[in-house]
């Protein structure tokens, strides 16, 4: 993949900061096993092993893991949903586009109003769980947690923070504040350039699938045509342009810098828009322009992956 091309008189990291911001999802959840040393011990005598060799991690409460694990899966949609309309910001945030700020917290809000409802619920049931739990512990060596530490352990938080103004660093020595600048500068150019590969790794899957997809169908359709049954072979479902166009809906914005080659895909990206599944299942000659758009763009993204 080749670098961006940053030639602009503005900083970099000005020209991102006045359109995106960086977000972040933090959560936290209860720890659900616990390691019982006794057993552990146990184990490995009844196994003639060296002490130590095993290590049997114990469920902390045995039958109440599903009010957890629905917890959980708001944590998971948080991230999923962040991810979907963002890119990749260094290792744990994301780079959100302004004009998509309130999409995200609009979703965040209701995604955070479940999870504190499904919380509350954990919480106003605690003591029920924990009578549970230690029934279903038997004679393993380990504690239910606590109806505090249950109260305390769950979060889901969003974060939104500006983009640093490079140019808005400054110190007494000035042969370092420079040296500082250029190297603050060389580092929001990488993540940059990271966030603009992570988007294009995201689109390369559903080009890919798209052209395999088409070509699977004509197969079906040429079976069919010589009357041989073919089942739900070959078929193709509503998602395989959606997958597409959900990534298009976010991909210009993100091409701050106005590469030639992403402004390139981004047209070709929009030629996708309108289609339907049905027009697609009704229609060889479309489905034979779009397997070829589709071919074009990963013959491109080919240049930057």
């Amino acid at each position: 993949m080749s670098s961006p091309r940053l030639t602009n008189a503005k900083p970099l990291s000005k020209m991102i900061g006045e359109l995106a911001v960086v977000a972040c999802i933090q959560t936290t959840a209860l720890g659900m096993s616990k390691l019982d040393k006794q057993a552990s011990a146990e184990a490995d005598q009844a196994h003639k092993a060296k002490s130590g060799a095993g290590k049997l991690n114990v469920s902390r409460m045995p039958g109440c893991e599903e009010p957890v694990a629905e917890i959980k899966k708001v944590h998971r949609d948080a991230r999923d949903m962040l991810i979907s309309k963002t890119t990749q910001w260094g290792p744990d945030r994301r780079l959100l586009l302004n004009m998509n700020i309130g999409e995200v917290a609009g979703e965040m809000d209701v995604l955070q109003r479940e999870h504190k409802r499904l919380v509350d619920r954990f919480v106003d049931n605690a003591s029920t769980y924990i009578a549970k739990a230690k029934a279903n512990l038997g004679s393993y060596n380990i504690e239910p947690p606590s109806e505090e530490e249950i109260a305390m352990a769950f979060s889901l938080s969003f974060d939104i923070t500006p983009v640093p103004d490079v140019s808005g660093f400054s110190t007494n020595d000035k042969t370092l504040e420079k040296q500082l600048k250029e190297r603050f500068e060389a580092d929001i150019a990488s993540q940059y350039q990271e966030a603009q590969k992570d988007l294009l790794k995201r689109l390369a899957k559903p080009i890919e699938n798209l052209v395999t997809r088409m070509n699977a169908y004509e197969e079906r359709e040429a079976l069919k045509a010589k009357k041989i049954s073919v089942g739900k072979e070959g078929t193709f479902k509503s998602t395989i342009i959606t997958n597409i166009t959900d990534i298009a809906d976010i991909f210009d914005g993100f091409n701050i810098t106005k590469d030639p080659l992403l402004m390139e895909i981004g047209k070709k990206l929009s030629a996708f828009k309108g289609i339907e599944h049905t027009d697609l299942v009704k229609s060889k000659d479309l489905r034979e322009v779009t397997a070829k758009k589709a071919a074009e763009i990963r013959e491109l993204l080919g240049d930057w992956l």
